[in-house]
């Protein structure tokens, strides 16, 4: 009885390759297909409210499905921390959210819409240095209250107005650290009606602060002063481009004016460089001496 030979091993060469045993199972058997998973919890598609998996943005492979539920969590994490604009957007492929639900329709406010396309608009050159124009406005505008406040000459009203205000801002932080520590400390009977008084009176000094506010506006002449300078740093731009295109106007009138000189000058070389020509042509050539008169014009 003959021996079983022992498995040949396959030689690796320049023309065969070397071949494993995984190599001979076929590739339906090897690699098990796997259903559409969500990427956030890592579930399949379930029948409970929210379950179904979407695909709603450019992301391939394992990130390419979420479940509704997931989304619309996510989606609400992000428009508290980042905004709504942020929540529309995919954080991995950065492409906007299509075929949602309407449930997953996002509502952006008023507000934050505004206060996004004015970031937007001052992180542009423009608006940036509109920005230093607008801090540098300011800074002048106040500089010029202050110049009004000094040239007033009035200064009884404006000093019991700051006084006053200095009064009602002491007031109002003493109630606020009041109402910030040692409220709490009270028994609970007091501390609803402490509270309460409080509150009171924060209201109440605040209300004095912008009385004496505006009292110190009105009679210090910081209110005429700083109109008088936003005016002037509004009308700034104006004047500048007013300016320049009078410059531009004079120096067209200039360049107006020249053009006729130089374009008749430029006639008079046209016309003596055709003239040069036609003059030489009708001189007749005079030869030397010994060709005109011969032996005898010598002797």
């Amino acid at each position: 009885m003959q021996a079983a030979r022992p498995p040949q091993r396959l030689r690796s060469g320049r023309g065969s390759r070397r071949q494993s045993p995984v190599a001979a199972v076929p590739e339906a058997a090897a690699v098990d297909v796997l259903p559409p998973q969500c990427r956030i919890c890592w579930l399949e598609a379930d029948v409970e409210e929210g379950g179904a998996l979407l695909a709603p943005c450019r992301c391939s492979g394992s990130s390419r499905c979420v479940h509704q539920r997931c989304l619309a969590a996510w989606m609400g994490a992000v428009a508290e921390r980042k905004g709504v604009h942020a929540a529309r957007h995919c954080d991995i492929c950065r492409a906007r959210y299509a075929g949602l639900p309407r449930e997953l329709h996002l509502r952006e406010p008023p507000v934050a819409y505004l206060r996004r396309k004015a970031l937007a608009a001052m992180a542009t050159p423009a608006g940036t240095a509109a920005s230093y124009y607008a801090a540098a406005g300011m800074a002048f505008s106040t500089a010029w209250a202050v110049r009004g406040a000094l040239l007033s000459g009035r200064w009884d009203a404006p000093l019991l107005s700051a006084a006053r205000y200095l009064q009602g801002l002491g007031v109002h932080l003493a109630v606020g650290w009041a109402q910030a520590h040692a409220v709490g400390a009270l028994p609970w009977p007091l501390e609803p009606a402490a509270a309460a008084l409080c509150a009171s009176a924060r209201r109440l000094a605040m209300a004095i602060e912008y009385a004496h506010m505006g009292l110190l506006l009105l009679f210090g002449g910081l209110a005429k002063g700083f109109a008088q300078g936003a005016l002037l740093t509004a009308l700034a731009p104006i004047k500048l481009a007013a300016h320049a295109a009078g410059a531009l106007r004079h120096g067209a009138c200039a360049v107006a004016g020249l053009l006729p000189h130089v374009r008749r000058k430029w006639q008079r070389r046209q016309r003596k460089r055709w003239q040069a020509p036609a003059q030489q042509q009708r001189q007749p050539q005079q030869g030397p001496p010994t060709e005109r008169g011969g032996p005898a014009a010598l002797v």
